[in-house]
């Protein structure tokens, strides 16, 4: 008698968002944030998010790495369960702009000292702030 056992179809997770950060003490970062996916038949063992040739994992669902580039940079998640079984994959598309430049520069010598003074740009959309 031989008896075959399918396990349930493991579940991606859903509703992935990012956004970055950066401050005058920290180097720019984006962090991916997703709602949990179901809990896998053999209970979840972490998600496997993969970059550029790089997988990292973690359990949580929100996870911080360098934001390192400009342009596009593609994300998948994959749920991993406690036997290895593995979701499809979800991926998403973070895109980070250039910022843009600044405005009305200006430069006033005082007393041997050189005043500079311009209006920073308006942060647009997937723009890391300026600090």
């Amino acid at each position: 008698m031989t008896a075959t056992f399918t396990p349930a179809t493991v579940a991606n997770v859903t509703d992935v968002s990012y956004v970055f950060a950066d401050t005058s003490l920290t180097a720019a970062t984006v962090t991916l944030k997703w709602t949990d996916a179901t809990t896998p038949e053999f209970g979840l063992e972490h998600y496997a998010i993969t970059y550029n040739s790089t997988t990292v994992t973690t359990k949580s669902n929100t996870i911080t790495l360098p934001a390192s580039w400009v342009g596009d940079r593609s994300f998948t998640i994959v749920t991993v369960s406690r036997f290895g079984y593995t979701s499809s994959g979800v991926a998403v598309t973070a895109t980070l702009n250039v910022p843009s430049v600044v405005s009305s520069f200006t430069a006033q010598v005082i007393d041997n000292n050189v005043l500079l003074r311009w209006v920073l740009p308006t942060p647009t959309a997937n723009q890391l702030p300026v600090s």
